[in-house]
């Protein structure tokens, strides 16, 4: 039976049409990314959720809980994005954290409400003082000759924030994007970025192209 107020992910098996359960999260979930075999999921309850694919049973199991005392989030979780060894996860108050997949360790903590976002890489948490915004979508993409950039959003903001990886220096942003929900992107056959979409909520689909590199 289910309990009051958990949050349910169901896996199905495409080639059987067999599924299972995998329970724990409290509250919603709201976001989940497969790499390397493994699936994370984040919510409501703050936590990351590490589940690994067995494959004698063909069931996901519970591998790991990542909570704030494991240096995860203290804020309901958003957003998770796999780049290459690493994972972003962005939060309700706006913190961005880096994970090294290899070693499941924390290596960059961002606090994209402040002013820091064309320095350095930010190797600890920085608290600010004032409101600090959500960040609704996050999604990685290529840019016109194939370097890693993330795209957010911000509640506060009717546009579309572009950051290097993993430098975070800032790419500058899209506009106009009002209320996005969701971002899209489409790669040339090259590997290279070509479109990227965004959703707004009330239906309406924008469409950016990269411009071309100056000779």
């Amino acid at each position: 039976m289910r309990k009051a107020n958990e949050g349910i992910i169901k896996i199905w098996d495409m080639s059987t049409g067999a599924s299972h359960q995998l329970p724990g999260h409290k509250g919603e979930v709201m976001t989940m990314v497969t790499a390397s075999g493994a699936l994370f999921s984040a919510g409501a309850d703050n936590t990351i959720r590490v589940w690994s694919f067995n494959a004698q049973a063909s069931i996901f199991m519970s591998q790991a809980i990542i909570t704030k005392d494991d240096g995860g989030h203290d804020a309901p979780v958003h957003a998770l994005q796999i780049g290459g060894n690493f994972m972003f996860s962005a939060d309700r108050k706006g913190i961005i954290k880096v994970w090294d997949l290899g070693s499941g360790q924390v290596v960059q903590s961002l606090d994209s409400n402040g002013d820091n976002r064309t320095k350095e890489p930010i190797m600890q948490l920085l608290v600010w003082d004032g409101p600090r915004p959500g960040i609704i979508t996050m999604q990685g993409t290529l840019d016109a000759q194939g370097a890693p950039v993330v795209m957010l959003v911000y509640s506060n903001e009717d546009a579309v924030r572009l950051y290097d990886l993993p430098t975070f220096q800032s790419r500058g942003f899209m506009t106009p994007a009002p209320e996005t929900r969701c971002l899209g992107m489409m790669l040339t056959p090259e590997g290279k970025g070509q479109i990227i979409m965004s959703g707004d909520n009330k239906g309406k689909l924008h469409i950016f192209t990269w411009k071309p590199a100056a000779i």
